[in-house]
Formats: structure tokens, sequence, C-alpha cells
């Protein structure tokens, strides 16, 4: 089992100083990538989001993370293979697997293996088929996903009738990010799955805002996953 000192150093980010929590080394690695600005309503967090899709917020680094779909296939392909190790019991072969998944995820590769292992394990895969819906507008933050392979496409319900972004979900963007940066949590649009498969990593919204917090971080090393 890795040293407490070990992960949190790995964990504070290396990125800018080992000041900034985790929050903000999932932050500068490009994980919440949707264009989002504090202290706007619905209509001007949509206007936004169509003007800056590459990052999150206006405090973001710049991620531009274009579809790519063999890649989308290769980690479709890794999570299948992820699934099959579990549900036969081979355990031996997990840390494998993730390392392949991260290697393939455009910024899960930025994170120190220590990390991306306590993410993920704080993490449900899920999935949903064609015309399924993620989440709806205007319900409240739940969860933050991180999309994995499939696309989902975002529908604005708003004053104009419904809208459809020009960027949805895909592999390395992630949804629901609106909870680090509005008084009021709740999702901007709605997620439908338009392919034949879409799968997500889903974080509990409360895990992100924690993550940092020591109390927190000595759950997660005390975890059976960190031993």
């Amino acid at each position: 089992m890795p040293s407490s000192d070990i992960i949190n150093d790995e964990l504070m980010n290396n990125f800018g100083g080992k000041e900034l929590s985790v929050q903000h080394e999932i932050q500068r690695s490009g994980a919440l990538t949707s264009g989002n600005s504090p202290g706007a309503g619905n209509e001007g967090h949509h206007a936004l989001r169509q003007q800056n899709r590459s990052c999150m917020s206006t405090q973001s680094p710049e991620v531009n993370i274009a579809f790519d779909p063999a890649e989308d296939k290769r980690m479709r392909e890794i999570l299948d293979q992820y699934r099959q190790i579990m549900s036969a019991g081979q355990a031996s072969k997990e840390n494998l697997c993730l390392k392949k998944l991260r290697f393939h995820h455009p910024w899960l590769r930025e994170l120190s293996f220590n990390a991306f292992k306590m993410l993920f394990d704080l993490c449900e895969v899920v999935q949903i088929k064609k015309g399924e819906k993620l989440f709806k507008q205007d319900a409240r933050i739940t969860d933050i996903y991180f999309v994995m392979y499939g696309q989902l496409a975002l529908n604005y319900f708003g004053n104009n009738g419904v809208e459809e972004l020009d960027q949805g979900g895909y592999l390395g963007l992630s949804l629901g990010e609106e909870l680090l940066f509005y008084e009021e949590p709740l999702y901007r649009e709605t997620a439908v799955c338009v392919t034949g498969r879409c799968c997500a990593l889903q974080i509990r919204a409360e895990y992100i805002m924690e993550l940092g917090d020591e109390n927190f971080m000595n759950r997660g090393l005390n975890s059976e996953a960190m031993k």
C-alpha cells in the first residue's frame, strides 16, 4: 500500500504547485471541458458554452478535444475487457487493464496512476442505449460524468424551443461540471445518447467537492482498492 505522503503529493498536483487540490489537478488536466462561466443563468450559460466549447471556464486552460472514432472504439474494447475481467474475478489483471484505459484517455493520462486509480475507484461505470437520457435539464446535479465512449447530444430547452449544441459529449469531455461554478447546481442541458451505446464514469457530486480534503483522502487511502 502506498504511503499517505506519497499519495497526497501525487494528488495535490505537480502541474502548478503542491498547494493545489485534487479538484484543481483534474481541472488543469482538462477533465472538466465544457465551456462555462460563473454567475450566468441558463441562457447566458448556453451562449457561453456555444462560444467557448474548448474549456471548462474562463479560469481553465483551453482544451481542444476532437471526437476520434478510432480511440472511441479502442476505449469501448478496453472497458468491455474490464467488465469481463471483473465478472470473472480476475483481480490480478485489473491494474493492467486500467493502465490501458488511462493511457488511451485524453486527460486521464495526465494524472499519476495512483491519482487516477483513486478517482476511478470513486466512480461507477454507467452505460445507456441510444435514445436514453443520462440526465435532464434543470434537474439537480447529483453526479458528474466523464464520457468514455459513444456520443451524447446536449439538448437545450430555451425560449426559442429545443436547440442541440454543436459539441455534445464524447471521449474526453465531462458533463455536470456546472456544479463547481453556479450557486444553483442544475444541469443546463439534457444529455441523450445518439449512438448504439454510451458509457461514462459517474462520480457523486459531493466526492468532487470533497477531493483534497484530508479526511476524504484518508478514507480513500484506507480503502481496499488502495491496498
